[in-house]
């Protein structure tokens, strides 16, 4: 079978992993070695995110699985079904997890263990998520395709669409420079 990359991230330590569709994996010396994780079977790896206690957050099919220590301390169950890949997750300042769905417009939060559409809640649907970002301050930003981008600023929402400033509303990519500046492309 074609054992495709998923997702690829470098950890704060300079180590890179690789989510494919039977496991997580590490880059070392140009080579791909399979990680041992306890209580993680050969799941499809679609996001990898590694929280500020150096625990990973991973998203598969349906479940999001935290791991400290090659182990798997807990489980997030989202929906299931054809729509149920987790990806672009993240944590921001307040512990809340923000993820969104493969093939779905939609972007979640997992807060207190009670996962929350925001999409719904404040009428982004149909908001192709492209990215999900959150700076050194803990604003949230989303990145969409045809409907700018949403600042989601402590309680505070924003959102930025085409206009004389902003030339275009699809954004894929959100990077925040060492003089704090952000760059949406």
């Amino acid at each position: 079978t074609d054992n495709k990359a998923l997702s690829v991230h470098k950890l704060k330590n300079e180590r890179v992993l690789l989510g494919r569709i039977d496991g997580l994996y590490e880059i070392l010396e140009n080579k791909q070695s399979k990680l041992k994780i306890i209580g993680l079977g050969n799941e499809p790896i679609y996001s990898i995110f590694e929280n500020t206690d150096k625990s990973l957050l991973l998203g598969t099919n349906g479940i999001i699985y935290k791991i400290e220590n090659d182990r798997v301390t807990n489980s997030f169950a989202v929906l299931k079904g054809l729509d149920s890949r987790v990806r672009n997750i993240f944590v921001d300042s307040q512990n809340n997890i923000w993820y969104n769905r493969w093939g779905t417009k939609d972007i979640y939060m997992i807060s207190n263990n009670i996962t929350i559409n925001i999409s719904e809640k404040l009428g982004l649907k149909n908001a192709s998520i492209s990215k999900i970002f959150c700076d050194r301050q803990g604003n949230v930003w989303i990145g969409t395709i045809g409907k700018g981008f949403y600042l989601f600023s402590n309680s505070y929402i924003f959102n930025y669409i085409s206009s004389d400033k902003i030339y275009a509303s699809d954004v894929k990519k959100i990077i925040e420079t060492t003089d704090n500046k952000m760059l949406l492309g």
